[in-house]
């Protein structure tokens, strides 16, 4: 369906969360809009001089983009582009890049075109400006605040504080056993038999996703975690994504602190 010369579009904020070239001069991108969801926009000659589309696209900008939206047409004409920030301090440091990637993809996966969420968007926003500033000890508690607040905005939370099923409080200091699919924590009394997928989950590091779920993003930024802590974190974390995505997500594996493709990369950046 074409567009009509006279609309001028609708403006709005929107995250970058893939793109490609399109031609000589041109993108495809798949944006995140603030007012509109998920969508996909085809700019005519943003990898040239142009005064309406400073481009080009690239992953993780936020920019103000206006968009005539096609009924009946999954791709939509971006005609104009103007970037708030690239966050440039995501791509200083490979494990903020990686952590930003694994933001977009949730973004990507997560959500349905011209479905609007403008509390999850604004948390993806608030967590990149988090991310940009992260010394390499807080990307994992940043990103885990990220993961456990977009669940929660789903309504697939997982119960941390107590067992999913009775609401029985676990002691601050005791190992639970999580399972993604009966909503985190299941305690010794609700088990059984054998309950596939079940991960367990020391104290300390269920503390830190409690607080780093409940954290400001400033503290999150402030809140160190070890490698071991991450690790135990990641495992919760990405199995409860996987439930909801019904897929396994690439760029989670880049977060893990054993991963030997991402102790390799950061070593030749240093």
């Amino acid at each position: 369906m074409t567009v009509s010369q006279k609309d001028p579009g609708e403006t709005t904020l929107a995250l970058v969360l893939k793109r490609q070239d399109y031609s000589e001069n041109s993108q495809i991108g798949r944006l995140m809009t603030r007012t509109r969801g998920r969508a996909s926009v085809l700019a005519k000659g943003i990898r040239k001089p142009n005064p309406d589309l400073l481009g080009p696209l690239d992953l993780a900008q936020l920019g103000e983009a206006t968009i005539k939206w096609r009924k009946g047409d999954s791709l939509n004409l971006l005609t104009r582009w103007r970037v708030v920030t690239g966050f440039p301090g995501l791509r200083d440091d490979l494990n903020r890049f990686h952590a930003a990637c694994h933001v977009t993809e949730i973004l990507h996966e997560g959500h349905r075109d011209q479905d609007p969420d403008t509390a999850r968007f604004d948390l993806a926003v608030e967590t990149l400006a988090g991310l940009e500033v992260s010394p390499p000890t807080s990307v994992a508690a940043v990103t885990a605040r990220f993961d456990l607040r977009w669940l929660g905005y789903a309504g697939f939370a997982p119960m941390l504080e107590g067992c999913a099923l009775c609401r029985k409080k676990a002691p601050e200091k005791a190992a639970v056993k999580i399972s993604p699919g009966r909503g985190g924590v299941v305690c010794s009394s609700c088990l059984q038999g054998s309950t596939p997928g079940l991960i367990p989950l020391a104290s300390a590091p269920r503390r830190l996703l409690l607080t780093a779920r409940d954290a400001l993003i400033a503290d999150a930024v402030a809140l160190s975690v070890s490698d071991s802590g991450a690790l135990a974190m990641r495992a919760v974390l990405d199995a409860c994504l996987e439930n909801v995505l019904e897929k396994e997500l690439c760029a989670a594996r880049f977060l893990r602190p054993e991963n030997p493709l991402s102790q390799k990369a950061s070593d030749e950046l240093e």
